[in-house]
């Protein structure tokens, strides 16, 4: 099932409101169980013993508030954390598909610009059928600046990563959910 039309890689510069990379249901999988199992202002690494606030200050903020919202089973409110553009086909997909997470936590993340990574650890996520877990805080990080574009890129659609894709837009963090 295609949500979102044609599959392709988006360029890690190329997601914004009006122009949104489409990769489909299988991409808002991936990032469910991403977020799920594993956000994202400058280069840098965050502890992994934090917590945030769910929100849109920061992107830790907006994967805390899709994950929190996910755990209580309200889709449509995690789907309030993903691009506008991307709302309509996030709820449809997080609304219909059974989620289910294990003691999730927030590995380390890494922003450049108006982008970043953020990942999660968690001892087992299940969306759809799938099911992963993931113990490392930096599995899908960059080891160096530039590095970034590349491990932003892969993190999109990219099942095995834990690695949550974020943007800021007009100084709101969302994640990249499609």
């Amino acid at each position: 099932m295609n949500l979102g039309g044609k599959d392709q890689h988006c360029h890690p510069r190329s997601a914004s409101v009006n122009n949104v990379c489409r990769l489909g249901a299988g991409a808002i999988l991936v990032v469910v169980l991403a977020v799920s199992v594993g956000a994202c202002g400058g280069a840098s690494h965050a502890s992994s013993t934090r917590s945030f606030v769910p929100g849109q200050d920061s992107p830790e903020a907006a994967v805390a508030g899709f994950m929190t919202s996910i755990a209580k089973n309200e889709g449509s409110q995690a789907c309030a954390y993903a691009l506008p553009a991307q709302v309509s086909v996030c709820t449809q997909f997080v609304t219909t598909t059974a989620v289910s997470v294990a003691q999730w936590s927030f590995g380390n993340s890494f922003v450049y610009g108006d982008q970043a990574l953020v990942t999660l650890v968690a001892d087992k996520f299940c969306a759809g059928g799938s099911c992963m877990s993931n113990s490392d805080p930096n599995k899908g990080l960059p080891h160096a600046q530039n590095d970034f574009p590349a491990a932003f890129g892969q993190a999109q659609g990219n099942s095995s990563s834990p690695a949550v894709p974020c943007v800021r837009i007009n100084g709101q963090w969302y994640l990249i959910v499609l």
